[in-house]
């Protein structure tokens, strides 16, 4: 019986390596054929986004035509990299305050975009508290302060009594919960 474990045992291991590197080469083929045939769909797009003046616009958006959520935003260079799907012909970039522009991608896979001035399109706006609003529709005062201004009302416990006194118009009021006493 001995005799007949020392024959199959090694028959066996020799036969499972074989198998497992087989089977470890198959996967390898499979994993780089899948990966070269992904890296084939796209290509990098690389561009710079500057205004009127030639300065680079930070933050300004790059998507890709017709695809959601395809998008990149610029560095603080006014550069993009984007990898653009084959077949896709156009990027289209906005920014705050200046005019959509569609572009062609070129041959050369490099894009310099100069978007131009939207100021007869911008109203002022005022952010509040609780949402966004134009200026002309506000009804009351509107007042600036700065993080200076408050940090020298030493001595005070929430941000309402620090504008109280800075700002025209701002009365805190402090209400206390029955509630609250009971909280351990």
């Amino acid at each position: 019986m001995e005799n007949i474990h020392k024959i199959l045992l090694p028959e066996c291991l020799t036969s499972a390596k074989k198998k497992l590197k087989l089977t470890s080469m198959l996967l390898l083929s499979l994993l780089l054929l899948s990966s070269s045939l992904v890296a084939q769909n796209k290509s990098m797009i690389k561009g710079l986004v500057v205004d009127d003046t030639n300065q680079p616009l930070i933050g300004a958006t790059v998507i890709i035509k017709d695809i959601k959520n395809s998008g990149v935003i610029t560095d603080a260079n006014g550069q993009f990299t984007l990898s653009v799907p084959e077949g896709k012909k156009a990027l289209v970039i906005s920014y705050i305050g200046y005019k959509t522009q569609e572009v062609n991608i070129p041959d050369n896979r490099f894009v310099k975009v100069r978007l131009s001035d939207n100021s007869l399109n911008m109203d002022e706006v005022v952010v509040v508290g609780y949402g966004k609003q134009k200026k002309a529709s506000i009804v009351g005062s509107i007042a600036q302060t700065s993080g200076k201004v408050l940090e020298r009302t030493g001595g005070v416990s929430s941000l309402g009594e620090a504008l109280t006194g800075n700002l025209p118009g701002i009365i805190a009021v402090h209400l206390f919960s029955l509630m609250a006493s009971n909280v351990r």
